[in-house]
């Protein structure tokens, strides 16, 4: 599947997943009984489009992409529950002019109808099953947030998951001192006040499981507010303490421009990213680059 939703990355990649319910509402909204209901998401380019069963769950979600102007429908994935927790879900690609199922995915979950294991099959272009089973396992904390992924069962394979006071997703610096390269990386995030569309109804920790965190970054997903801008600063020091020492410093920053609807539905977002590479106190490198996404939402009843 395209990654077209990656505002940390340019060009498309290849991905098999699947998406989970998608809902959101403003802060304020106070009615309970109501909540907004994304339809369609995506660019001129390539858009996903969603079908929701009678539980405002999603049956199938579908990824179209542009030829001659006109959007053609490409993969698209069905999902199962029972009793109101996902338990297997599939995806089909097309394949010289018809649909063929590429990805099955089997579903664990607990009490709260949290998926906690994901055993991921994929199949040959004739139909046959593969012999690999990729696993993932999620770990949430007390207050249901997502704090670890591991992947296939390896303990030193796994993605830790932090958060601030108010719920948002934030990163440690992180520090690597060897004696002839010491890198630093410092994450700053920055989160406006309305509720963000992937905390309700686990939306964002249901992507994440999806998608391995590929579609949309950690900070948009697994957030209680909307991501306002991100600066990600890495340093790297060459023969420290040595007359061949060498300084080069990354820069990556993006805002988020938000825009909602009269129901408080988020209506398009406009990226502006911006890469600056410095070596030895010198510009070497300054690109900005800007896109959007255009997102259709309703107001649905519970």
């Amino acid at each position: 599947m395209k990654k077209i939703f990656v505002p940390m990355k340019i060009t498309l990649l290849s991905l098999l997943s699947l998406v989970l319910l998608i809902a959101g509402c403003n802060k304020n909204d106070n009615n309970p009984q109501t909540f907004i209901q994304l339809q369609r998401i995506g660019s001129s380019e390539e858009a996903y489009a969603f079908q929701y069963n009678e539980d405002h769950l999603p049956a199938k979600i579908e990824l179209y992409k542009s030829s001659d102007g006109a959007p053609v429908l490409d993969e698209y994935f069905t999902v199962s529950y029972e009793n109101g927790a996902p338990v297997k879900a599939e995806y089909f690609n097309k394949r010289n002019g018809s649909f063929k199922l590429s990805t099955r995915y089997t579903f664990t979950t607990d009490t709260q109808k949290r998926i906690t294991k994901a055993l991921i099959k994929r199949f040959s272009s004739d139909g046959t099953e593969l012999p690999e089973t990729i696993k993932r396992d999620y770990v949430f904390n007390n207050n249901g947030k997502l704090v670890k992924i591991i992947f296939n069962e390896d303990q030193d394979n796994t993605w830790v998951l932090e958060y601030d006071a108010n719920g948002n997703y934030k990163e440690s610096p992180y520090t690597n001192d060897q004696p002839t390269l010491k890198h630093t990386r410092t994450a700053d995030y920055k989160y406006d006040n309305n509720i963000n569309p992937f905390s309700v109804n686990g939306l964002g920790i249901m992507m994440m499981v999806a998608f391995d965190g590929d579609v949309f970054n950690a900070d948009m997903l697994l957030s209680e507010n909307n991501i306002s801008s991100s600066k990600f600063v890495d340093t790297r020091i060459d023969y420290p303490g040595t007359q061949f020492q060498e300084t080069t410093i990354e820069t990556k920053s993006i805002t988020y421009a938000n825009a909602f609807d009269a129901n408080g539905g988020l209506q398009k977002i406009d990226f502006s990213r911006n890469y600056k590479e410095e070596h030895q106190n010198e510009v070497i490198r300054d690109d900005t680059y800007q896109f959007s996404l255009n997102l259709t939402c309703i107001k649905k009843n519970r």
